[in-house]
């Protein structure tokens, strides 16, 4: 297994490239064309080798049906400078139907209209979300807070008043 330098993972059913090739050891030529896979996002294995500069691989996607609104990063990657896909220029989008046999390399990410499809938040929608979130719960416990209080106060001045005791006038009081 040392010396294998080519892995043909053709028509095996994955839906995702496997985390386990992200480290390829001699390995420089992974066939995964007629899978199932879908997307390819900034957790695949092409995202560490770009950022690892890893340039002495080369990978093969073709016949898999690419949801092009889940897949963004994979077709910015597709058409910068350390693209290790070989045949991007056949790879198209299964879906959204708008992009159905599309080619990736030809989609412009800024310019893809994936509205009518279901929105799929990436990390940076999930963060934000959350921060605001958080900021919006902060001020209502903040109001809450304040108005609790401030009843709090108004209240315990209002029974001080009542309980003081008052006079009573007239002349039956001891019968």
């Amino acid at each position: 297994m040392t010396n294998l330098l080519s892995i043909n993972f053709d028509k095996n059913k994955f839906q995702k490239l496997p985390t386990e090739i992200i480290q390829p050891n001699r390995i420089k030529h992974l066939f995964f064309r007629n899978n199932q896979i879908d997307t390819i996002d900034e957790f695949s294995p092409l995202f560490y080798w770009m950022k690892t500069n890893i340039s002495d691989i080369e990978i093969y996607l073709n016949n898999n049906p690419f949801d092009c609104c889940q897949s963004r990063w994979f077709i910015r990657y597709l058409t910068g400078p350390k693209n290790l896909v070989k045949d991007s220029s056949n790879l198209t989008c299964a879906l959204p139907k708008i992009y159905t046999g599309k080619r990736l390399i030809d989609l412009h990410t800024d310019l893809m209209d994936c509205s009518n499809g279901p929105f799929y938040p990436s990390n940076i929608h999930l963060r934000k979300l959350v921060l605001i979130l958080l900021c919006l719960s902060s001020v209502v416990i903040f109001i809450l807070v304040v108005v609790g209080v401030t009843l709090y106060r108004h209240n315990k001045l209002h029974f001080r008043r009542r309980s003081e005791y008052e006079s009573v006038q007239g002349d039956n009081l001891l019968t």
